[in-house]
């Protein structure tokens, strides 16, 4: 990376760029002339600020597709370090995220992308990464996601309404079983995994 001199001098803002798009940046802005007539560019930054902002729409929607990227992440990461291929930090930096965002879950309190407390999809997965990494961090978040559930739900055994992340275009059917599948397999949790350290499963 690098200060983008031609940002600089058009706007007066210090900004950093990748020395590669600053390097190539005149070869780009000659062809927009030849062919153009103009380059519609000052600076390889001011490319990117204006894509950036003609892409994103819906702030909500980036919002919550980049807490869903931190778990995957976490995954990934604790999957790499049970084949041999990774270290302990990458798994570690996600949960941290999970601890310090995602303390509880609040039944019922608004959509995923207004309050995370409520996403029953990313709880979902919160709770087998609170689950493989045990200790403390499972203690506190064990209770926080079972108690709400519990809470959640009804007499017959059904769940009352809550966001459940991505149901775009499900009929109120089809959202009430996968928010029951996803309630009942967070409250199975105890039962279907084992830590990711492999500990209790040295002599089975």
């Amino acid at each position: 990376n690098m200060i983008d001199p031609f940002h600089l001098q058009a706007y007066g803002e210090t900004t950093v760029n990748y020395n590669r798009d600053v390097e190539v940046f005149p070869v780009l802005a000659a062809m927009f002339e030849k062919i153009t007539g103009s380059c519609p560019y000052q600076s390889p930054t001011d490319m990117g600020v204006n894509m950036a902002g003609n892409c994103i729409f819906d702030d909500g929607a980036c919002q919550e597709a980049a807490r869903q990227e931190i778990v995957r992440r976490y995954y990934d990461a604790v999957c790499e370090r049970r084949q041999g291929k990774g270290s302990d930090s990458a798994a570690r930096k996600g949960l941290d995220w999970i601890k310090n965002n995602v303390k509880t879950l609040q039944w019922g309190q608004g959509s995923g992308t207004e309050n995370v407390k409520s996403n029953l999809y990313m709880h979902y997965y919160c709770v087998q990464a609170a689950m493989n990494r045990g200790g403390d961090v499972w203690t506190s978040y064990n209770k926080a996601f079972r108690d709400a559930v519990l809470s959640g739900q009804n007499a017959d055994g059904s769940f009352r309404k809550n966001d459940v992340g991505y149901v775009s275009g499900m009929s109120n059917k089809s959202e009430n079983i996968y928010r029951q599948c996803l309630a009942t397999l967070m409250l199975e949790t105890y039962y279907r995994f084992l830590p990711g350290t492999g500990e209790g499963t040295k002599n089975s």
